[in-house]
């Protein structure tokens, strides 16, 4: 099936496999809200039961395939302020982690899932700000927010439009899959790529790690 929600996809050619997350959620205490749907329709009860079907999947994943996490929004534990990438940006200022507790529980009981990618909270603040779409989380994942607006624009020939991807390129090596790069790209339909915007990359989060420790050190010299 093409909808990998509370289920995996696995495209052996590449070879790739994608496992979902809870389907419909909307942040935040959303499967608490709609107990009532999850039960009827997938049978599913509570936090744990959801982290289980998810977890599940990751670990019948095909050996040696890229394993990534694919879901409407990303999971809790990654900031509370307004703009960190699941903060939650409206209601009497803001602030608050809108992400969901059961994509966290289900990340924190495998391993082998290098890249998170969600969407659903916005990169444009209410009240003004931009949020941060991509992040290193403590347990070492990459965590990726393709919740970019617009989504399309009309291209510059005025026929026809360009629609905005998120792309992520994994590298392999002896320690397994890895995120190298992440780009934002507008594309026409036939997949010409008009505009390419650089967000992240292993090579720059180590020169700031290097950079950062520098620093340090040059402050303890000093001290």
């Amino acid at each position: 099936p093409s909808n990998v929600g509370w289920g995996r996809r696995d495209f052996e050619a590449l070879p790739l496999s994608v496992v979902g997350g809870r389907p419909l959620s909307s942040g935040g205490a959303s499967l608490e809200r709609h107990a009532r749907m999850y039960s009827s329709l997938w049978g599913v009860r509570g936090a744990e039961e959801s982290a289980a079907v998810i977890a599940k999947h990751v670990r019948a994943a095909p050996p040696g395939a890229a394993t990534v996490m694919l879901a409407h929004n990303g999971p809790s534990g990654l900031g509370s302020a307004r703009d960190d990438i699941c903060g939650k940006d409206w209601g009497g200022g803001g602030g608050g982690d809108w992400g969901d507790e059961d994509l966290r529980l289900a990340l924190s009981d495998v391993t082998g899932v290098p890249v998170v990618i969600f969407g659903h909270m916005h990169d444009r603040l209410q009240g003004g700000g931009q949020r941060s779409m991509v992040c290193r989380g403590a347990d070492g994942r990459l965590y990726v927010n393709g919740a970019r607006v617009p989504r399309w624009r009309t291209a510059p020939s005025g026929c026809g439009v360009e629609r905005l991807f998120t792309m992520v390129d994994l590298e392999q090596s002896s320690g397994g899959w890895a995120a190298a790069r992440v780009e934002q790209v507008w594309a026409l339909p036939d997949g010409r790529v008009t505009e390419r915007e650089p967000l992240w990359s292993v090579d720059d989060e180590v020169e700031q790690i290097r950079q950062s420790r520098s620093q340090d050190k040059r402050e303890q010299n000093v001290a």
